[in-house]
């Protein structure tokens, strides 16, 4: 565990020296070690060798003995998929993964395909429309109040609906949030996510300044950074800078996360937006 922390810290500091030191000792001391691999690919396509990370995860998904490795390969597997507009392969390999999830006799998240649905109408098809469609009819069938509270993803929704233009029905959402949970450790806990989701809707209300100061919250947890990772939303404030017409800014805080380190987190859900932009 010593060494991934290493790896980890390495990586944004030289991606190309002792990030790839430690991938060496890694696999040299943990061959077997569950989790191990999904660390090494991920050092590996922050490095730039993403063939090699993706025969990795490869291998793993298909013949790793331990089921919850097999099932970490499968997510990154869709996640490279969806940086190079695989969608269709993406959504059978999170399909893939629910399967895994029965076989192992886990509950899938009753909202987990409505969510990939949305996000993939909304973000590759450009087609909120739909993403609202499939959002609705899931909450029609199983309403929130209907699946145990750990189930409940008010805030994919409440995001999604935002991005999709329907500022009501997102606010709805965070109503019923704010009507189911009265635990204050848990108002604490969620609170970087409910920062963000207020940040999309004032974001859909064409009010960016709000939104950046909702992204700033949201990069803040009540004892410190919500992330170890100092640069990950920067893309948000990039969006909220763009739509508030602030052109140097936008492109300060894009070219920084650009030049960060790579991740198939990053680079699926923001990078291909920034390029684009």
């Amino acid at each position: 565990q010593a060494l991934v922390m290493l790896m980890a810290e390495q990586v944004p500091q030289n991606p190309s020296a002792g990030a790839a030191r430690s991938v060496g000792q890694v696999r040299a001391a943990f061959p077997k070690h569950p989790g191990m691999d999904i660390a090494v690919a991920n050092v590996l396509y922050a490095l730039g060798r993403e063939d090699s990370a993706i025969q990795l995860e490869s291998r793993t998904r298909l013949s790793d003995p331990d089921p919850a490795t097999r099932e970490q390969a499968t997510v990154w597997l869709a996640r490279v998929a969806g940086v190079h507009g695989r969608v269709r392969e993406a959504s059978r390999l999170i399909d893939d993964y629910s399967t895994q999830d029965t076989a192992r006799g886990i509950s899938v998240p009753p909202y987990r395909r409505a969510i990939v649905s949305a996000y993939i109408e909304e973000r590759y098809r450009e087609k909120p429309a739909a993403a609202v469609a499939i959002l609705d009819s899931v909450l029609a069938r199983r309403p929130f109040r209907s699946v145990k509270w750990s189930d409940r993803s008010y805030f994919d929704f409440a995001t999604y609906y935002a991005r999709a233009g329907r500022i009501d029905k997102a606010r709805a959402i965070l109503s019923q949030y704010r009507s189911d949970v009265r635990d204050s450790a848990i108002l604490r806990n969620d609170a970087s996510n409910m920062h963000g989701t207020l940040g999309e809707i004032a974001l859909a209300e064409h009010r960016p300044l709000d939104a950046l100061a909702e992204f700033q919250k949201q990069d803040q947890a009540p004892d410190g950074p919500a992330s170890a990772c100092s640069w990950c939303e920067l893309p948000q404030y990039g969006r909220a800078y763009d739509l508030a017409g602030m052109g140097d800014s936008v492109t300060a805080v894009y070219e920084r996360f650009l030049a960060a380190p790579r991740s198939v987190d990053n680079d699926e859900g923001k990078s291909a937006g920034i390029h684009k932009r």
